[in-house]
């Protein structure tokens, strides 16, 4: 074999904005690939210093970069296949890595819609440019895409369907990224303030979270409010609980990979852009009556489980890592 036919270079952004969604998806893949094959993956990132140390943490290499100077460090890196994980990714920015490298190498594109996709031997788009109907094209350049949500890249600690319904609704679990950057956090344990149902709650809040204040004057006090941070058992909580309000995302689909009823308000343009009619997501101002919606669902439970079904949601992940095996 010879050198280097099995290094990997994998760009990918999140943070405040962006969400953590495109980082952690990234880091399944890499763990995903070195099972099926003996990769040596590093990442590439112009984020915050704490986005290299969650990658860090998960046994990766990082390259942290200044934004301007990203084509130069992943220009001058050795490696045969170049992944990226970015939304709005530019033709040119590829087509100049192209130039600038004597060796042929392979590109995997992930979650975009740009004319880059063009430069791409691989796209791999679960939700942005989807009806979020499953299907395997190769289009006029001969790029292959894999599009919906069955080729999500969910974390494999992720047991499918594993939630058990209880009929009885008292704990509830608000997971909004590591940042939370509308602070939906807090607006819903302000509403739910009101309701005269004593439920519980747990709040799960990250590296990137900027409301500490507010969310401390809300929760000081008060017994049915858990906060939690930087915690890496996920799954673990969101099975204590009984229902998951979250945003249009990775924690959307490992709910309902997991099975627990759950909905999503937008947290931002670009959520609402993608994720607009889509099963289970809302404008947090466009729902008039928080609780008797959760209800709804909740109760309802066969239906919202035969609505997730048509999704198969995350089952197509090895279909892309043997798609990813092959190019190299």
């Amino acid at each position: 074999m010879k050198f280097g036919i099995n290094d990997v270079i994998i760009y990918s952004e999140g943070g405040f904005t962006l969400g953590l969604g495109n980082i952690y998806r990234m880091i399944e893949l890499a763990k995903s690939l070195k099972e099926n094959r003996d990769f040596h993956i590093r990442f590439v990132t112009s984020s915050e210093a704490y986005i290299a140390e969650l990658i860090r943490y998960n046994g990766f290499d990082v390259l942290l970069a200044e934004y301007d100077k990203l084509l130069e460090v992943i220009s001058g890196q050795s490696f045969e296949l170049l992944i990226i994980d970015k939304l709005g990714v530019e033709s040119d920015f590829i087509q100049s890595i192209k130039d600038k490298k004597s060796n042929h190498f392979k590109t995997v594109i992930f979650g975009n819609c740009t004319s880059a996709n063009q430069l791409a031997d691989l796209v791999v788009n679960a939700v942005i440019g989807t009806d979020f109907s499953n299907k395997i094209h190769t289009d006029h350049s001969g790029t292959k895409y894999l599009t919906g949500p069955k080729y999500l890249t969910l974390r494999k600690e992720f047991a499918y369907k594993a939630y058990q319904h209880k009929n009885i609704l008292n704990n509830i679990l608000l997971l909004f990224g590591g940042s939370d950057q509308a602070n939906l956090s807090c607006k819903i344990l302000e509403y739910f303030r009101g309701s005269s149902n004593p439920y519980k709650f747990t709040v799960i809040i990250g590296k990137g979270y900027r409301f500490h204040a507010e969310l401390e004057g809300i929760t000081r006090g008060n017994d049915n409010i858990k906060v939690l941070r930087d915690i890496d058992n996920v799954e673990d909580v969101m099975l204590e609980n009984d229902f998951l309000i979250t945003s249009p995302g990775t924690t959307l689909f490992e709910g309902f990979y997991l099975g627990i009823p759950c909905i999503a308000l937008y947290q931002n343009d670009s959520q609402k852009e993608v994720f607009r009619n889509f099963y289970m997501t809302f404008s947090y101002e466009g729902i008039d009556n928080l609780e008797n919606y959760m209800n709804d669902v909740y109760f309802n439970i066969e239906k919202y489980y035969e609505e997730l079904d048509k999704l198969e949601i995350g089952s197509g992940k090895q279909d892309i890592i043997n798609h990813i095996s092959e190019l190299m």
